[in-house]
Protein backbone atom coordinates (compact mmCIF):
# COMPACT_ATOMS: atom_id res chain seq x y z
CA UNK A 1 0.00 0.00 0.00
CA UNK A 2 1.26 3.53 -0.20
CA UNK A 3 0.88 6.26 -3.47
CA UNK A 4 4.07 4.48 -5.48
CA UNK A 5 2.68 0.65 -4.53
CA UNK A 6 1.94 -0.56 -8.00
CA UNK A 7 -0.72 -2.99 -7.28
CA UNK A 8 -3.68 -2.29 -4.70
CA UNK A 9 -3.88 -5.12 -2.01
CA UNK A 10 -7.64 -5.04 -2.00
CA UNK A 11 -8.38 -5.83 -5.33
CA UNK A 12 -4.92 -8.01 -5.77
CA UNK A 13 -4.47 -11.47 -6.27
CA UNK A 14 -1.40 -12.93 -4.50
CA UNK A 15 0.85 -16.05 -5.39
CA UNK A 16 3.60 -17.60 -3.61
CA UNK A 17 5.46 -20.81 -4.39
CA UNK A 18 9.02 -22.26 -3.94
CA UNK A 19 11.03 -25.70 -5.27
CA UNK A 20 14.41 -26.68 -4.30
CA UNK A 21 16.82 -26.37 -6.83
CA UNK A 22 19.91 -28.44 -6.90
CA UNK A 23 22.15 -25.73 -7.89
CA UNK A 24 24.17 -22.50 -6.21
CA UNK A 25 22.15 -19.45 -4.99
CA UNK A 26 24.88 -17.65 -7.70
CA UNK A 27 23.96 -20.18 -10.32
CA UNK A 28 20.14 -19.95 -10.07
CA UNK A 29 20.37 -15.79 -10.05
CA UNK A 30 22.21 -15.48 -12.97
CA UNK A 31 20.12 -17.78 -15.16
CA UNK A 32 16.93 -16.43 -13.80
CA UNK A 33 18.45 -12.25 -13.86
CA UNK A 34 19.25 -12.61 -17.96
CA UNK A 35 15.73 -12.34 -19.91
CA UNK A 36 16.61 -14.29 -22.66
CA UNK A 37 15.92 -17.29 -20.16
CA UNK A 38 12.49 -16.05 -18.88
CA UNK A 39 10.32 -16.93 -21.42
CA UNK A 40 12.29 -20.52 -21.78
CA UNK A 41 10.83 -21.78 -18.35
CA UNK A 42 8.00 -18.96 -18.09
CA UNK A 43 5.51 -21.22 -20.71
CA UNK A 44 3.06 -18.12 -21.14
CA UNK A 45 5.28 -15.69 -21.51
CA UNK A 46 6.09 -14.64 -24.94
CA UNK A 47 9.55 -12.58 -24.28
CA UNK A 48 10.94 -10.11 -22.44
CA UNK A 49 13.01 -7.50 -24.28
CA UNK A 50 15.50 -5.67 -21.99
CA UNK A 51 15.02 -1.78 -22.29
CA UNK A 52 18.16 -1.01 -19.68
CA UNK A 53 19.65 -2.48 -17.01
CA UNK A 54 16.33 -1.66 -14.53
CA UNK A 55 13.46 -2.21 -17.22
CA UNK A 56 11.98 -4.65 -19.67
CA UNK A 57 9.30 -4.79 -21.63
CA UNK A 58 7.03 -8.02 -20.99
CA UNK A 59 4.54 -10.00 -23.41
CA UNK A 60 2.37 -13.20 -22.06
CA UNK A 61 -0.68 -15.02 -23.38
CA UNK A 62 -3.66 -14.36 -21.04
CA UNK A 63 -6.93 -16.22 -21.25
CA UNK A 64 -8.10 -17.07 -24.65
CA UNK A 65 -4.52 -16.41 -26.27
CA UNK A 66 -4.69 -12.57 -25.98
CA UNK A 67 -1.46 -10.75 -25.56
CA UNK A 68 -0.44 -8.71 -22.61
CA UNK A 69 2.35 -6.03 -22.11
CA UNK A 70 3.78 -4.04 -19.71
CA UNK A 71 6.90 -2.71 -18.89
CA UNK A 72 8.00 -4.13 -15.59
CA UNK A 73 11.62 -2.30 -13.49
CA UNK A 74 13.69 -4.20 -11.39
CA UNK A 75 13.46 -2.44 -7.96
CA UNK A 76 15.68 -4.91 -5.89
CA UNK A 77 18.57 -6.24 -7.30
CA UNK A 78 20.53 -8.14 -4.65
CA UNK A 79 23.13 -10.65 -6.30
CA UNK A 80 22.65 -14.59 -5.61
CA UNK A 81 20.19 -13.39 -3.01
CA UNK A 82 17.12 -11.33 -4.67
CA UNK A 83 14.95 -9.71 -7.52
CA UNK A 84 12.29 -7.82 -7.02
CA UNK A 85 10.03 -5.67 -9.41
CA UNK A 86 6.77 -3.89 -10.08
CA UNK A 87 4.76 -3.00 -13.59
CA UNK A 88 5.05 0.83 -14.44
CA UNK A 89 1.93 2.93 -13.40
CA UNK A 90 -0.82 2.12 -16.12
CA UNK A 91 -0.07 -1.22 -17.06
CA UNK A 92 -3.01 -3.52 -18.19
CA UNK A 93 -2.50 -6.12 -15.80
CA UNK A 94 -0.50 -4.23 -12.49
CA UNK A 95 1.86 -6.56 -10.73
CA UNK A 96 4.76 -6.87 -8.45
CA UNK A 97 6.99 -9.37 -7.00
CA UNK A 98 9.90 -11.09 -6.20
CA UNK A 99 12.36 -14.30 -6.37
CA UNK A 100 14.65 -15.64 -3.56
CA UNK A 101 17.33 -17.63 -3.81
CA UNK A 102 17.84 -19.32 -0.35
CA UNK A 103 21.14 -22.17 0.08
CA UNK A 104 19.37 -25.04 1.77
CA UNK A 105 21.47 -26.56 4.79
CA UNK A 106 24.02 -28.54 3.59
CA UNK A 107 24.84 -26.57 0.52
CA UNK A 108 24.14 -28.99 -2.34
CA UNK A 109 20.47 -27.12 -3.01
CA UNK A 110 18.38 -23.79 -3.19
CA UNK A 111 15.00 -22.92 -2.31
CA UNK A 112 13.66 -20.48 -5.29
CA UNK A 113 11.03 -18.90 -3.96
CA UNK A 114 8.79 -16.60 -6.02
CA UNK A 115 6.36 -13.97 -4.86
CA UNK A 116 3.85 -12.55 -7.04
CA UNK A 117 0.93 -10.06 -6.63
CA UNK A 118 -1.19 -8.71 -9.99
CA UNK A 119 -4.33 -7.60 -10.35
CA UNK A 120 -6.59 -9.10 -13.24
CA UNK A 121 -8.07 -6.77 -15.04
CA UNK A 122 -11.69 -8.33 -14.45
CA UNK A 123 -10.42 -8.19 -10.50
CA UNK A 124 -10.87 -11.40 -8.72
CA UNK A 125 -14.10 -12.13 -10.56
CA UNK A 126 -11.66 -12.16 -13.75
CA UNK A 127 -9.47 -14.06 -11.90
CA UNK A 128 -11.43 -16.92 -11.22
CA UNK A 129 -13.04 -16.61 -15.23
CA UNK A 130 -9.42 -16.98 -16.49
CA UNK A 131 -8.94 -20.31 -14.30
CA UNK A 132 -11.86 -21.82 -15.70
CA UNK A 133 -9.95 -21.33 -19.24
CA UNK A 134 -6.98 -22.65 -18.10
CA UNK A 135 -5.19 -19.72 -16.96
CA UNK A 136 -4.91 -20.50 -13.11
CA UNK A 137 -2.02 -18.22 -12.10
CA UNK A 138 -0.92 -20.17 -9.45
CA UNK A 139 -0.41 -23.05 -11.20
CA UNK A 140 1.10 -21.29 -14.04
CA UNK A 141 3.74 -20.15 -11.00
CA UNK A 142 4.31 -24.30 -10.07
CA UNK A 143 4.74 -25.03 -13.85
CA UNK A 144 7.83 -21.96 -14.00
CA UNK A 145 9.67 -23.37 -10.79
CA UNK A 146 9.29 -26.82 -12.26
CA UNK A 147 10.88 -25.76 -15.75
CA UNK A 148 13.11 -23.13 -13.84
CA UNK A 149 14.68 -25.87 -11.90
CA UNK A 150 14.83 -28.82 -15.24
CA UNK A 151 16.41 -25.72 -16.92
CA UNK A 152 19.22 -25.55 -13.99
CA UNK A 153 19.75 -29.20 -13.13
CA UNK A 154 19.63 -30.57 -16.62
CA UNK A 155 20.43 -27.59 -19.01
CA UNK A 156 17.51 -28.08 -21.13
CA UNK A 157 13.18 -28.39 -20.56
CA UNK A 158 12.14 -31.55 -21.40
CA UNK A 159 8.73 -31.87 -23.14
CA UNK A 160 6.52 -34.79 -22.43
CA UNK A 161 4.93 -36.38 -25.22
Amino acid sequence: AGPSATVRASKSVKVERSIAVSRQPAELYALWRDPANVARFMDHVESVEPIDDRHARWTMRGPAGRLITWVAEVIVDVPDARIAWKSEEGSEVPNAGSVHFDALPGGRATEVRLVMDYEPPAGRIGNNIAKLLGADPDQMVRESLRRFKALAEAGEILKSS
